[in-house]
């Protein structure tokens, strides 16, 4: 059920608040929102979903495998889980702003987002993408942690959208990121006892 919540919150946070003002999340899933909106504005595709949480599943699947070789067997089956519900609520949760304010936007949509991240941590799992990276990272080196290493691949993300659809885009998509990590690595941190058993 905490697995659900957590997924929940994040999806909420990416189609409510950052797909509608036409930003992004970096990570696997920001490039497949990146990917969408190229094939969006050259092949002039409409859709009555986002298909961008499509992509993010197929990009996941090798990253699937790494998770099952290098973290554990739990790990893997819980980030599949979580993945495939993420994969299913972005597709379904309409991308309709309830606020106008694109500041206002970033920050509920970096907290919203960021909690629902640390609960799916919490639970010994993750939402895929650069966090399995993270996370094995992190047990290699104590210093780095999931949400650092995350903000960190996501500069060629944020510099790509910034190029191709302004300085505001990136601007605005790094500060979504910078408190999603943050929160991320508050909410991780606060559990990582619970979790650390999953990893041995």
């Amino acid at each position: 059920m905490k697995m659900f919540i957590g997924s929940l919150m994040f999806c909420i946070s990416v189609n409510i608040f950052i797909v509608p003002n036409n930003l992004y999340t970096g990570g696997v899933l920001g490039i497949a929102q990146l990917i969408r909106s190229i094939i969006i504005d050259i092949f002039k595709v409409k859709t009555s979903f986002d298909f961008s949480g499509i992509m993010y599943y197929l990009f996941n699947i090798p990253l699937f495998f790494i998770a099952y070789k290098n973290i554990s067997k739990t790990f893997f089956t819980r980030t599949l889980l979580v993945t495939s519900i993420q994969t299913v609520m972005l597709s379904l949760i309409p991308t309709t702003p309830i606020v106008n304010d694109v500041l206002t936007n970033v920050l509920v949509g970096g907290l919203l987002g960021g909690t629902g991240l640390g609960i799916v941590l919490s639970c010994g799992a993750s939402t895929g993408g650069t966090d399995i990276i993270g996370f094995i990272f992190a047990k290699k080196n104590n210093e780095l942690s999931v949400g650092k290493l995350g903000l960190m691949i996501n500069i060629v993300t944020f510099s790509v959208a910034g190029i191709m659809y302004g300085l505001p885009t990136m601007i605005y998509s790094i500060m979504y990121s910078f408190v999603d990590s943050l929160m991320l690595d508050k909410m991780h941190e606060q559990n990582i006892c619970s979790t650390a058993f999953i990893f041995c």
